[in-house]
């Protein structure tokens, strides 16, 4: 699975980057409201979780790739996005607990609302070492600084 994600992320970013697009920096802090179900066991019924990120984005082209530190579950995670059409595009995420083995990847769609203020995402998604399919659908709402 995560040989799959790699090789999809590098495919995209060669195939939209190109030499006339800038690159833009931004730094700031990601809330997610999100509501989840484990596929694998659903009887245990769904969650609500909000985790708290900080955020470092780098844009270019049709890309993005934003390294984040969780504050919530303090894991490090690198996601790439990719715009398809308009305000709707396509991410991966990688993410790995700092003092714990193992980690977490996953697939999902977002749609921007809030005039584009706020990401409205689905995302399905496992652990690495074990398949645990587990579903997320909620929100990303950025509060993002220009650095470059």
């Amino acid at each position: 699975m995560k040989n799959i994600i790699f090789v999809c992320c590098l495919f995209s970013t060669l195939t939209t980057l190109r030499a006339q697009d800038t690159l833009s920096v931004k730094v700031g802090i990601f809330f997610a409201p999100q509501a989840l179900i484990n596929l694998k066991d659903p009887s245990q019924g769904s969650a609500t979780i909000t985790p708290v990120s900080l955020c470092l984005s780098f844009a270019k082209g049709r890309g993005v790739v934003n390294a984040m530190y969780n504050l919530t579950y303090n894991k490090v995670q690198l996601v790439y996005w990719h715009e398809l059409v308009g305000p709707t595009g396509l991410y991966a995420v990688v993410n790995k607990g700092v003092f714990s083995k193992g980690g977490y990847t996953s697939l999902g769609v977002t749609r921007s609302v809030a005039a584009g203020r706020a990401v409205g995402f689905f995302e399905v998604g496992s652990n690495w070492h074990e398949w645990t399919p587990t579903v997320y659908f909620g929100a990303i709402i950025p509060l993002m600084f220009q650095v470059k």
